[in-house]
């Protein structure tokens, strides 16, 4: 009796273990759709509290793109990608948070951050050091996204 039972539950197991794939597989297909219904014409995606694109925000869903296997090319409305956009607001961003995120950003994309939309990020980023090593002219956004 007791043989049967182990047997029993590793049989469930396997089959419960072979079965993860697909079911990751559909969560995350079903993540990606669910992208591409809130991105803005512009190839953006907004914050959460405004439905206008940001930087930020913009930057993080080309993450999760790219870390789920979707392809950033497929995000596209009416010739605007996430990375467009990424590219045409590149020069503006100014706060360590937004450009450490399309840094990050533009190299899960295979881009290079120094030359992403005509603009050295990297560059950026490292003026907003002081010489202890600390960024300077954080914001409060800034702030609370380095407690997390």
């Amino acid at each position: 009796m007791r043989i049967r039972i182990v047997i029993l539950t590793m049989t469930l197991a396997a089959l419960l273990v072979s079965a993860l794939p697909v079911l990751a597989a559909a969560d995350t297909t079903a993540g990606l759709d669910y992208l591409q219904t809130q991105q803005n014409a512009d190839g953006g995606f907004g914050s959460g509290f405004s439905p206008d694109s940001t930087l930020g925000s913009t930057a993080d869903v080309v993450l999760a793109i790219v870390a789920a296997g979707g392809d950033l090319a497929t995000f596209d409305r009416d010739g605007n990608t996430p990375l467009t956009y990424l590219e045409a607001n590149a020069s503006a961003a100014g706060s360590g948070g937004d450009l450490a995120k399309l840094i990050l950003a533009a190299i899960a994309a295979g881009e290079n951050p120094r030359q992403l939309g005509g603009a050295d990020s990297v560059a950026k980023l490292e003026s907003l050091f002081d010489t202890g090593g600390s960024i300077i002219h954080l914001t409060v956004y800034d702030r609370i996204i380095n407690i997390f």
